[in-house]
């Protein structure tokens, strides 16, 4: 799995699968609110 933040408490989480594919995208908030 893989995350890169993208503005303040956003990041984006995902994996690649076999083929070097994008798969399991979200963006997430991970303070929770």
């Amino acid at each position: 799995t893989w995350s890169m933040t993208v503005t303040k408490n956003w990041r984006l989480t995902f994996r690649l699968n076999e083929q070097g594919q994008l798969c399991d995208m979200a963006l997430e908030d991970y303070h929770g609110a």
